[in-house]
């Protein structure tokens, strides 16, 4: 399962209560200032930013998958140098510790 999302990704989750378009995500992720990375991509800037959902919110995405019985849902590959990897592996043990 992913734990990273775009804003374009989590705009179409149309989760309750929270922002339904992209714009409004880039928004709410700079304001809350939610933790990401940076995967290179083919668009216009040739960079992705991919966000770590608060643990409320990634229960919400969760949940919702799993009504959805989402066959699509893979794991996330990425070609990464080690020091890359090591901050995704850092980011990603940060999101499973309690946060205070």
């Amino acid at each position: 399962m992913k734990d990273l999302f775009s804003c374009a990704e989590l705009a179409k989750f149309k989760l309750a209560g929270m922002p339904g378009t992209e714009r409004a995500w880039r928004d709410l992720v700079v304001r809350e200032k939610y933790s990401y990375i940076e995967k290179r991509s083919r668009g216009s800037k040739g960079v992705t930013k991919l966000y770590a959902p608060p643990p409320r919110i990634l229960k919400e995405i969760r949940e919702q998958e799993r009504r959805a019985g989402n066959p699509n849902i893979v794991g996330l590959r990425l070609n990464l140098t080690a020091e890359e990897a090591q901050q995704v592996l850092a980011l990603l043990a940060e999101m499973r510790m309690p946060h205070d």
